[in-house]
């Protein structure tokens, strides 16, 4: 008797759910019956191609949309900064608006990030990226104190150098996150 037809080897059949209960694919087809059987571990197995044509899409989609908003708006706070820097003006309620603006984005961001750091079950450094996603929101709000505080040109630098530092982390929790994807 062959082994495709004995009984006796294990075969799956049906769908097969990882520890979250999604529904896993076959990357490719066994090269033979004995392989037949399902194993977790086994890096062939996956999520299947959701509307993007890429498994577990969704998450990224999430953080590449809100980090380029922060891109954009950290950017925006380095412009004006630089500006202000070059003109000798001190810090006024324009800036601190781009500020307030750009917090509010890390503070989403950080709902996001817990949100979907919590919920998936994609290998990345958890400490790490915690870590980063939390210290992150931080910056702007001390960085504008430390400008309200110091009345010179140099007020200015100093959000310069905090815009260029939420850019610099943004783009390393990014990083963290796609590393495993």
């Amino acid at each position: 008797m062959t082994d495709h037809l004995d009984p006796s080897v294990p075969r799956h059949r049906g769908p097969v759910h990882d520890d979250l209960g999604e529904h896993l694919v076959r990357d490719k087809m066994p090269a033979s019956p004995d392989a037949a059987s399902p194993r977790l571990t086994d890096r062939s197995w996956r999520r299947p191609a959701g509307p993007g044509g890429e498994a577990d899409n969704y998450p990224s989609q999430v953080l590449s949309w809100l980090s380029t908003v922060i891109y954009v708006c950290a950017v925006a706070l380095a412009l004006v900064s630089a500006f202000y820097l070059l003109r000798n003006r001190l810090l006024d309620d324009w800036l601190l608006l781009v500020a307030a603006v750009l917090e509010l984005g890390l503070l989403v961001q950080l709902v996001v990030g817990v949100v979907q750091g919590a919920t998936t079950s994609r290998d990345y450094e958890k400490a790490v990226f915690f870590a980063y996603l939390v210290t992150v929101p931080f910056v702007p709000p001390f960085a504008a104190l430390l400008a309200l505080k110091e009345r010179t040109r140099w007020a200015m630098g100093i959000l310069l150098g905090s815009a260029l530092v939420v850019v610099v982390l943004v783009a390393r929790l990014n990083q963290i996150w796609s590393a495993h994807a």
